[in-house]
């Protein structure tokens, strides 16, 4: 027949030691939020001691000792955690009858034992929880102790907290031996000792399995994700190829179709190379018959210039011919004056002879020998 052993265990997140802690203790203990590894149509948590108020009961309890829980040092511990049950098999024997028996046998003797270990007025809190995989107590404990102060001696004993009143060298084993002695009558036995196996809440084998239920899912998932990843990245790859082939196709064609546009280039370069080569023949040729016709210019203008010097030279000299000629000829009209002024008062003479030779010859008006006359004198004028 298989043993069943009795388990006692302190809350593995340590001792509470703030009042948000404690607050999270009463929510939990109590039930407020629901979780996921309870069942909810289970029987609610039973107090055998305090109230699902755990804070106030905390407060209230410090204060009939005389500690000031505002007073309470930072980081001091306020409390500790048990948790006691025992064998999920020891309470699942026989019909419904005998589990509630076992079940309240065990509660009663978990009850005494505390008390043994603890003290009830260390107790704050002592809740039974039915509705998790396994029926257990949770005990909120307060490490009271009465000591004498050196410097206040005279007010004689005070109390104080203490952890190591709960939790100090050989509490633990103690407390293990005197919880086994306790619900022995049962046939619950005690673990063995250091055998390094600790009792793990059954939120916490759940929680494990769930993270491992998880953990395959996700595994899973993470399988038919890489199988997809693969037929992608397989698809992917096949379609670049597909489209590298495409692209390889679409390059050769486009070579193609610059080795033809380059052949047409070259063609056209050589086309113009030889019709540049015609028109460097043709403006060599232009720039040679060029050079001549600007040496054959630069001859006549020097031919012109010399011309010009020469015309320029017999200009003067026909300006100063002319000007001599000029001399010559005012020299002349000067003579012819001066003739002309002498032959005319000579004419005057002798036709003053005349007139006097007619009149006293008794010609009187005869007109045709005074026309012959003026025209002689005339004549002689010119």
């Amino acid at each position: 027949m298989a043993k069943h052993y009795g388990v006692l265990t302190f809350d593995n997140r340590g001792p509470i030691k703030t009042w948000e802690r404690m607050t999270a203790t009463q929510r939990h203990n109590a039930r407020s939020e629901p979780l996921p590894h309870c069942d909810p149509a289970a029987p609610g948590p039973v107090y055998i001691i305090g109230s699902p108020d755990l804070v106030s009961d905390t407060k209230a309890a410090l204060c009939e000792h005389g500690i000031d829980p505002a007073g309470i040092r930072k980081n001091g511990v306020i409390a500790y955690e048990v948790i006691m049950t025992a064998s999920h098999a020891y309470f699942t024997q026989g019909d419904e009858a005998e589990h509630t028996s076992r079940l309240w046998q065990w509660v009663a003797r978990a009850y005494l034992a505390a008390k043994k270990i603890w003290g009830s007025s260390r107790i704050v809190q002592m809740v039974l929880h039915l509705d998790e995989f396994t029926p257990h107590l949770h005990v909120v404990l307060l490490p009271l102790v009465q000591k004498v102060f050196g410097r206040r001696q005279s007010d004689g004993p005070r109390w104080t907290l203490n952890g190591r009143e709960i939790a100090g060298p050989g509490q633990y084993q103690r407390a293990h031996n005197e919880y086994a002695a306790e619900i022995e009558p049962l046939g619950l036995f005690r673990g063995e000792q250091k055998s390094g196996r600790k009792y793990r809440p059954y939120a916490d084998v759940v929680a494990e399995v769930e993270t491992k239920m998880r953990e395959a899912a996700t595994a899973a998932t993470a399988g038919q994700k890489a199988q997809q990843e693969a037929a992608l990245k397989e698809q992917a790859r096949a379609a670049q190829w597909a489209e590298q082939s495409e692209r390889a196709e679409r390059e050769r064609a486009a070579l193609d179709e610059r080795e033809k546009a380059l052949g047409k280039r070259l063609l056209r370069a050589e086309l113009h190379e030889r019709s540049l080569k015609m028109r460097e023949t043709k403006a060599a040729a232009v720039e040679m018959e060029a050079r001549r016709k600007a040496s054959e210019a630069d001859r006549l203008l020097t031919e012109a210039r010399q011309m010009q010097a020469r015309v320029t030279d017999q200009l003067r000299a026909i300006a100063d011919i002319r000007s001599r000629a000029d001399g010559l000829v005012a020299l002349l009209d000067q003579v012819e004056s001066e003739r002309l002024t002498q032959t005319q008062a000579a004419a005057l003479t002798a036709s003053r002879g005349i007139s006097t030779a007619i009149g006293n010859a008794g010609l009187g008006e005869d007109t045709v020998l005074l026309e012959q006359m003026a025209a002689h004198r005339a004549k002689r004028e010119r």
